[in-house]
């Protein structure tokens, strides 16, 4: 990470060169390093701007997709899921072949789970689970799928996605989660119609 001191002539010449040649051949790599380095000074107003000027310029460039997905990380840790789900849905729909897709579909899961829409987090993390499955993020998203079926109700299928997540042996509090969200699950399967 830089500091301030090095961050400030950073971002003077970055928007002095867009303001120069604002539709330049390297105009979006430009406003992405831009707002990073507004994010990083702890400009984050002005970072999200910078991000939703990139995300304006209907670009086919993956740098678009990047922006996408940036900007809905703040929107997501602020308590915007809505707005979050957009932009993470926009990155999987324009930009299908993008290596962020799997990224994105793990965070737009979690952010319709925070929306309160169970069913559409099930098909999203069901959706990278079939499509990335040897993707780290797969294992992730069984328990994030687990997490959307226990909302709904369905304990049995929970509880399967959960087996999947401890038989995969994840590390960090995966596991541990897990064991807890089994429990929860095997209590309320008993109700389960």
């Amino acid at each position: 990470h830089y500091t301030l001191k090095q961050l400030d002539p950073a971002i003077t010449a970055l928007k002095a060169s867009l303001s120069a040649a604002p539709q330049g051949p390297h105009a979006d790599a430009a406003r992405l390093v831009l707002a990073e380095a507004q994010r990083d000074a702890g400009q984050k107003q002005a970072a999200l701007t910078t991000l939703a000027s990139l995300c304006k310029t209907g670009s086919p460039s993956p740098l678009a997709a990047q922006a996408h997905f940036l900007r809905g990380q703040p929107k997501m840790a602020a308590g915007d899921a809505a707005g979050a789900s957009t932009d993470f849905a926009e990155v999987c729909k324009q930009w299908p072949d993008s290596q962020l897709v799997p990224r994105a579909l793990l965070a737009l899961g979690w952010a319709q789970l925070r929306k309160d829409d169970p069913q559409a987090a099930e098909a999203t993390m069901g959706r990278l689970i079939e499509q990335y499955g040897d993707d780290p993020l797969a294992q992730q998203a069984f328990y994030g799928r687990a997490s959307a079926r226990q909302q709904a109700g369905k304990f049995t299928a929970a509880l399967d996605d959960l087996k999947a997540v401890l038989k995969a042996k994840p590390n960090g509090p995966q596991p541990s989660a897990a064991l807890h969200g089994r429990a929860l699950c095997s209590d309320g399967r008993h109700g389960e119609s």
